[in-house]
Parts: C-alpha cells; sequence; structure tokens
C-alpha cells in the first residue's frame, strides 16, 4: 500500500494541485474527506474542498507545487512541496499583490482505502503577505478580520473590502524577486 498510496499523492499534485481541476478531486478524496489547515480553515466534504480550492486558483493563477520529499507510514503519506504562483488575483479575500511568491508546505494525508480521507497542512503564508513575517503560522483567513475592526498585527493598516463579512487589510508593495529566485521557482509540470 506504500507505494501505491505515494504514487495516489503524486497523481493529486499533478492533476488536482498543479492542473487547477476541482473535478479531479473525485479522484482522489473520500466524499466525507476532512481537510485542516489554517489558509482556509477546516473543510469537510470532499464538495466543499472543490468549492474552496478554485478560490486559491484564482489568486495564484499560475500555481504550481513541487515535491521536495514524500514518503509513506502505514495508510498515512507525507509530502513536502515548494509551491510557487504569482499573486495576481484575489486570494481568499487577500488583493493581489502582483510579484512571483514562493513557500514551503508539509502536507500529511491519512488514506481510506485508496482515497485520502483526512489532510493536514502546514504551510508557511508569509511568502504572500511579507509584512507578517513575524507571525508564520498565519493564513490567509488570518489576515481578514470578521468584526470588521482593524487587525491588531497592524492597526495603522487601511482596510480594504475582501470577501463577504470581512475586510482584508491593504498589502504593502512587494519589489519583485530576483532572476534566480523566479529560475527556480519555475516548476515544470511531468
Amino acid at each position: 500500500m506504500t507505494e501505491a498510496t505515494i504514487q495516489t499523492v503524486r497523481n493529486l499534485i499533478r492533476e488536482f494541485v498543479n492542473a487547477h481541476d476541482p473535478a479531479s478531486a473525485d479522484l482522489f478524496f473520500t466524499e466525507d474527506f476532512h481537510w485542516v489547515g489554517r489558509s482556509v480553515g477546516s473543510n469537510t466534504g470532499r464538495e466543499a474542498y472543490k468549492r474552496v480550492m478554485p478560490g486559491f486558483w484564482t489568486g495564484l493563477p499560475d500555481a504550481q507545487a513541487k515535491e521536495e520529499d514524500i514518503f509513506a507510514i502505514g495508510d498515512t503519506v507525507i509530502a513536502r512541496l515548494t509551491v510557487c504562483g504569482t499573486h495576481t488575483g484575489q486570494l481568499w479575500g487577500l488583493p493581489p499583490t502582483g510579484p512571483r511568491v514562493s513557500w514551503q508546505a508539509v502536507m500529511i494525508y491519512e488514506f481510506r482505502g485508496s482515497r485520502v480521507a483526512k489532510q493536514w497542512a502546514a504551510e508557511d503564508w508569509t511568502a504572500v503577505h511579507p509584512d507578517r513575517r513575524h507571525h508564520s503560522t498565519l493564513g490567509p483567513r488570518d489576515l481578514l478580520n470578521p468584526t470588521n475592526e482593524l487587525n491588531p498585527i497592524n492597526e495603522s493598516s487601511r482596510t480594504r473590502t475582501g470577501e463577504p463579512g470581512f475586510r482584508a487589510h491593504a498589502l504593502p508593495t512587494i519589489q519583485p524577486q530576483s532572476t534566480s529566485f523566479k529560475q527556480s521557482c519555475m516548476i515544470q509540470n511531468q
């Protein structure tokens, strides 16, 4: 089962994540799939997850994940990934900043049979919102304030309307990364 689950995760990354294809989720996730992570909070149900992911692909339309390490223990696969994309659209309520960004992610996939039943995500979202570098556990949802008050992390920020019921704080101007960074972030689909 170990090699089969590793191959399933590789296929999931290629066909669901990198191809930006929510319909392919039916091939990889159980119907009662549960996703846990800071970026979009906790989501239960494959259909709910299929509705959430287009918000990621809209914000980073060229997003790609590259496998750095992967291994399996029993019915669990752990993958360390580098994720790259250009932040040119709304990312779950965060206004676009424009530059190409890259971050590390560790994903833990728990299988039931041949499909993923639960996934945990640990990602360094500071690449997307660099003025929060000292808050490395934050995800995009943490940058939104559901009470429509100024975020205490950066009280001098002006707010901009994000998703309904939330306000996203204005993001700083980000300088383009060096050419070598951009080249290291280029990922070829295999």
